[in-house]
């Protein structure tokens, strides 16, 4: 699997893609929670599945300049909204699945190391304020 990171730049419904070349290693955090049920009649407790819980971590290393770099960095600093896409493949080709939502940047924690390059930890989650719904998309 070739998995690749991507930022919208255009519209929602006429995406401008530019991969993120410099994420290193992201998860797609994804759970439900859980109901439970209970009745005296019951003889053990029965489940169902509440509501979908999504995000994503990421690595991405600093390198300031970099025009994804800073539009990731801007949203964190100005709380604004970001479109990203977090696919198993190019976006281009039929059959490439991931997850993608208008997110809000919780986590921008930028290392200092005294020796080595610096990988900015990144904390993203759909936000209650996009007009659209996150969705695991297929191309």
């Amino acid at each position: 699997v070739d998995c690749k990171a991507y930022r919208n730049s255009g519209t929602w419904a006429n995406a401008t893609w530019s991969e993120l070349t410099d994420v290193s290693e992201a998860t797609i955090n994804q759970e439900r929670g859980e109901a439970e049920l209970v009745a005296r009649g019951f003889s053990e407790a029965l489940f169902f599945s509440a509501i979908m819980r999504r995000g994503v971590d990421f690595q991405l290393v600093y390198n300031s300049g970099d025009t994804d770099y800073e539009a990731i960095k801007d949203a964190f600093h100005n709380n604004t909204l970001i479109d990203l896409a977090f696919l198993d493949g190019n976006v281009n080709t039929n059959g490439t699945q991931g997850f993608r939502a208008e997110f809000n940047i919780f986590q921008f924690n930028v290392p200092q190391p005294l020796e080595e390059g610096s990988v900015v930890d990144v904390t993203v989650r759909p936000s209650a304020r996009s007009t659209q719904t996150p969705t695991w998309m297929e191309v």
